[in-house]
């Protein structure tokens, strides 16, 4: 390891950084719940109705499973895909054709996750999900959630059967789900014309797209 990795590993929080992200996740899901009934129209609205909901549901898991006093990180990194797939596809039900929103009505639709996270960036003014999500993440990504070789190598500590999951790489993993979140949260208050919550979310997206010094 080294030393910067070492220094950053022994500066986490892990237990203050789940409790702040289960402290917007909170806020993130009333936006929504405080609305409702939503006014729902079509296909489109439905769609991203229906995912940010799996959002809601993905993200208190990984959050749960990462606690430290839990510590099932094996199911936590496993949702980590199926959570920015979510987000994925809100914004393309949002943004993308028609053909492109009956493909996933359907349960026709493929994710292209490089082509979507350039998507996102230029949706959100970023320069973070291209660049994290190359080649490298998403096999990682793919791995961890279909019991790849990732996932296993993460269940010793040299001969001992037990989780080895790095501070550091678990710190990444509920930043990027918390991101998402936003993301999504960002998307569906924009399609309802929620204006207040749509701001709120979006400020929470700028708060996560820094890291913490």
């Amino acid at each position: 390891m080294s030393l910067l990795k070492f220094l950053l590993a022994m500066t986490i929080d892990m237990k203050a950084e789940v409790e702040r992200a289960q402290s917007r996740s909170t806020e993130l899901e009333l936006m929504i719940h405080h609305r409702q009934p939503l006014p729902l129209k079509g296909n489109r609205q439905m769609l991203i109705a229906g995912y940010w909901a799996l959002m809601v549901d993905l993200h208190r898991s990984v959050l749960l499973l990462l606690k430290p006093d839990i510590n099932l990180c094996g199911g936590g990194f496993a949702l980590a895909r199926p959570m920015i797939e979510a987000l994925l596809r809100v914004h393309l039900v949002a943004m993308g054709t028609d053909e492109q929103v009956e493909r996933i009505r359907t349960d026709e639709f493929r994710t292209d996750f490089k082509g979507a996270a350039e998507q996102i960036d230029q949706l959100f003014a970023l320069d973070f999900f291209a660049k994290t999500f190359d080649k490298r993440v998403r096999e990682a990504l793919h791995s961890y959630t279909h019991s790849g070789a990732m996932q296993v190598a993460r269940r010793f500590d040299g001969n001992n059967i037990s989780p080895s999951h790095k501070p550091e790489e678990k710190f990444d993993i509920v930043r990027m789900c918390t991101l998402a979140f936003a993301m999504g949260t960002v998307i569906i208050t924009a399609s309802l014309g929620f204006e207040p919550e749509h701001t709120r979310a979006n400020e929470i997206c700028a708060e996560y797209t820094q890291r913490p010094a």
